[in-house]
């Protein structure tokens, strides 16, 4: 959370208790009256505006600034969810494909879903509705005693076009 406000008012309500302040005005405001934003919502962009990077808001501040950003990332978020993705083992499925766009890179994720949904997201922010010849690699971290992963990822956005996909399913290895 964000520094405390002391010896002042709420903005909204006039209360003197449990005082924050909002991240864009800094307006102080209370517990009761202020809007969070959870850290991590707009995890997907590869650079988060910076009147989003805050966690507390006040009422007008979190419709300025929060709303339409929002709507507009949950869209955005729902057409990754949908979009089609090929693998590189996939080169007879996507021969007929167009390769216009560069590379997209993701870094240092989790998981290999969460490299799949980067690599979407980026692909439908380009105007792309399939993300093909994606390859996934995990490189092993050491602390001590203790190991993870982290993964990385490439794949190249795509505008595919219904006749563009194969129809002969003797060659489907990985179907959509």
């Amino acid at each position: 959370m964000e520094n405390t406000v002391e010896n002042k008012a709420c903005a909204t309500c006039g209360k003197k208790k449990s005082l924050l302040e909002c991240g864009p005005c800094h307006d102080p405001i209370c517990k009761s009256c202020a809007n969070f934003l959870v850290e991590g919502t707009f995890s997907l962009m590869k650079t988060v505006p910076a009147e989003l990077q805050h966690t507390v808001y006040c009422y007008s501040c979190h419709l300025t600034h929060v709303e339409g950003p929002l709507a507009h990332y949950n869209d955005l978020v729902k057409q990754a969810k949908e979009i089609m993705v090929f693998d590189k083992t996939q080169g007879k499925e996507t021969r007929f494909i167009r390769r216009n766009e560069d590379w997209i890179e993701v870094k240092d994720c989790e998981d290999k879903e969460e490299v799949l949904m980067k690599l979407a997201f980026h692909a439908v922010e380009m105007g792309c509705n399939a993300v093909i010849e994606v390859d996934i690699t995990a490189q092993k971290i050491r602390l001590g005693a203790y190991q993870t992963q982290l993964f990385k990822g490439t794949g190249r956005p795509a505008l595919v076009k219904e006749n563009q996909l194969v129809k002969d399913r003797s060659i489907w290895h990985f179907p959509n």
